[in-house]
């Protein structure tokens, strides 16, 4: 699996998935960066404010 800034490789027999931070950060990364600066640290402190509880979890497991 593909995760920001490495590769994994799925262990046998174990589904794998990103976290809510990984999510974020891909969405962050890859949606923001055409915005102005200003956005993008506004949109960086939101997320880190808002997923302080959940930046953990699996992703797959938010709804």
């Amino acid at each position: 699996m593909l995760f920001p800034g490495k590769l994994m490789a799925p262990t046998p027999g174990k589904c794998q998935s990103p976290t809510v931070r990984d999510v974020c950060d891909i969405y962050l990364r890859e949606h923001i960066k055409n915005r102005a600066e200003k956005g993008r640290v506004e949109i960086r402190r939101t997320f880190d404010l808002m997923l302080a509880g959940i930046a953990d979890l699996d992703a797959a497991t938010v709804t």
